[in-house]
């Protein structure tokens, strides 16, 4: 008796539970509970095969938890426009940064979405697709003595006498600052800590994101006294990474033309718009 591939499709699976059964009414007792217990295990099997896992942490505005704790923002959005036209479900979960990736390197959870890295390739495949693209600008606080030096700045090896602050986790500062320049970096827990840092004029400069730094600091009160600065010193992908431990490794050409659809057909711009619309609904 041939148990069906993983790539049957859930209408002929339940062609083959139904064909189960029927053999298992004409068949002694020990056939009919090995053919049951079959049944039960695939049923299971198309049951978690419909739900993909997505680890994720504090970051706005792509994802956290709102105020009932429910995962809110720009990737969770685009997640589940995603999963919906694949016909998967799609479970949540925050944790600090390092436990998010840490779990789906186990493959506790499918996916979490970031850079893929050289050091997280070692765990994670991702697809292609990007989900945005994240410019790495230069800010600093209002009112910095050397304000006029730091406007004519382009390089990053131009910021070695300057404090830089960043949080943990971050995968591009590891690999760029740390590794291949040899930069110390002052870290914090959070984006959060790490502006506030910045305001209190503990550190010369981060270097993040706009959406996600004017996000932040207008949730923190603090959008006057930060200054976005000319320096864009890379663009980085923020793709889907799974885990190669997940059952979903071999569906990332699925995924990545589902992005390509939304893209095109203007969901995809419809849900970046909404940052605007964070701001007024209060998600915190």
């Amino acid at each position: 008796l041939a148990l069906p591939s993983d790539t049957i499709t859930a209408k002929r699976g339940r062609h083959f539970i139904l064909d189960l059964i029927f053999i298992s009414k004409r068949k002694g007792k020990i056939m009919r509970c090995i053919i049951l217990l079959l049944v039960i295990f695939l049923i299971s099997s198309y049951s978690q095969a419909k739900t993909f896992r997505l680890a994720h942490d504090d970051y706005k505005p792509f994802h956290w938890l709102d105020k009932n704790n429910k995962s809110v923002g720009i990737f969770i959005d685009i997640c589940n426009e995603v999963f919906k036209k694949l016909g998967y479900d799609v479970i949540y979960t925050q944790y600090p940064w390092a436990r998010a990736q840490e779990e789906v390197n186990k493959g506790v959870d499918d996916a979490y979405i970031s850079t893929p890295t050289p050091i997280r390739l070692k765990h994670i495949v991702p697809v292609e697709e990007s989900f945005v693209v994240m410019d790495k600008t230069l800010f600093t606080y209002v009112g910095h003595p050397k304000i006029g030096e730091l406007k004519k700045i382009r390089k990053l090896s131009e910021l070695k006498d300057y404090k830089i602050l960043d949080y943990l986790g971050n995968g591009w500062v590891k690999k760029t600052l740390i590794d291949e320049m040899g930069f110390k970096i002052d870290f914090a827990p959070t984006v959060d800590n790490v502006l506030q840092k910045l305001v209190a004029k503990r550190g010369d400069v981060f270097i993040e994101d706009p959406k996600l730094v004017h996000f932040n600091a207008k949730m923190l009160g603090l959008s006057g006294k930060i200054i976005e600065l000319p320096a864009v010193f890379e663009s980085t992908n923020f793709n889907l990474c799974v885990s190669k431990k997940s059952q979903f490794k071999n569906e990332l050409q699925k995924i990545s033309d589902v992005l390509r659809e939304i893209k095109k057909d203007g969901t995809f711009d419809k849900i970046l718009q909404k940052i605007s619309s964070f701001f007024m609904q209060g998600f915190i």
